[in-house]
């Protein structure tokens, strides 16, 4: 499922499940789906909320929206550092 719930879902879930100091999560449609190009990100890290950031890279590809979700996510933690 593509949704803010999941994303945050995920990234507070593998926090709790592992033994990261930070983990990052992404659910998207990268080239097909309801709405291409549209992305959640969610970043957690142990004593701090939880970001979330929503996304809408358009129909350009798995290629260009998969390089687009990494500049986010280096972004995104470099936030929680």
């Amino acid at each position: 499922v593509v949704s803010r719930a999941v994303a945050i879902a995920m990234a507070e879930g593998g926090l709790e499940n592992c033994r990261a100091n930070i983990m990052f999560a992404v659910t998207g449609f990268a080239d097909s789906g309801d709405e291409p190009g549209l992305v959640h990100f969610a970043c957690a890290r142990a004593g701090r909320k939880t970001l979330h950031r929503e996304e809408h890279f358009g129909p350009v590809g798995r290629g260009p929206v998969r390089v687009q979700c990494m500049r986010v996510a280096v972004e995104r933690m470099t936030e929680m550092l």
